[in-house]
């Protein structure tokens, strides 16, 4: 799930197991659940610094999006543009959103014309992936987001490029 709740003995924060309720736990530690303490796992370890980023105090900054009907997490789209090569690689965001529908769902992206997946693009601008990205540039991706799971399409989509990139075009 998406709450957190925090060790006792370690004071890190996880994730509440999944069949487990936050108001259910009092005094919670990381040894009671099969977790060693002050040992995170990627997608913990993602989700505190990209927390601690964002300045996410407040808690309100969600961490999923829809992407045609399935929940696709931050760290997701973040370590699948990174499979690509980084921001700087991707050709077509379609290819990003094929790679995240193909890891997580074993489901082709949709055929039907008319999709932006540019959109895509200004998920990774809204969640600020760039910044935590210029902190966090050198952390090793998980094994199986080494490489995308799909081979990259040729060319370039407009959404793929820098507003300043395309300013630069026009001049």
């Amino acid at each position: 799930g998406d709450e957190w709740v925090e060790c006792v003995e370690c004071e890190c924060w996880r994730f509440v197991p999944e069949g487990l309720e936050k108001s259910e736990v009092e005094s919670w530690t990381c040894s009671d659940h099969g977790k060693a303490c002050n040992k995170l796992d990627a997608v913990e370890q993602f989700m505190v610094d990209w927390t601690t980023v964002i300045d996410d105090t407040d808690g309100t900054h969600c961490y999923r999006f829809v992407l045609e009907g399935k929940d696709i997490s931050v760290h997701e789209l973040y370590w699948s543009v990174r499979s690509f090569g980084g921001l700087g690689k991707v050709r077509k965001w379609k290819d990003v959103a094929s790679d995240l529908l193909n890891r997580k769902y074993q489901q082709p992206i949709s055929a039907a014309p008319g999709k932006n997946y540019g959109l895509i693009r200004n998920q990774w601008e809204r969640w600020h992936l760039t910044r935590y990205h210029d902190c966090f540039a050198g952390r090793p991706l998980p094994p199986e987001y080494a490489k995308s799971s799909i081979k990259p399409s040729k060319g370039r989509d407009n959404h793929s490029k820098s507003s300043s990139a395309k300013a630069a075009e026009k001049q």
